[in-house]
């Protein structure tokens, strides 16, 4: 409950800053990483070398995904347009 109290403060400063789109990559990538380390630390089966190396490619396609929304609505917006 502290964690939340202290956190939501920062969250709305953030909201007001970050635009949605930018925000729906960002959160969204957040959980992905969080959900594979629960999903990879299950059953022991995956060798510690090819977590990492998951990590590495997880994190790869977030910048990626981050990078392609930032280029994407620049292009937009440069024209005076917005995308549906």
């Amino acid at each position: 409950m502290i964690g939340g109290v202290a956190a939501a403060p920062i969250a709305a400063w953030l909201v007001r800053i970050i635009p949605a789109y930018l925000l729906g990559v960002l959160v969204g990538g957040f959980i992905i990483l969080t959900n594979a380390r629960t999903l990879l630390s299950t059953g022991n089966v995956i060798p510690e070398a090819w977590i990492l190396c998951i990590y590495i490619v997880l994190i790869g396609l977030w910048v990626s995904a981050i990078v392609f929304q930032v280029r994407n609505r620049s292009k937009f917006q440069g024209a005076g347009e917005h995308p549906v």
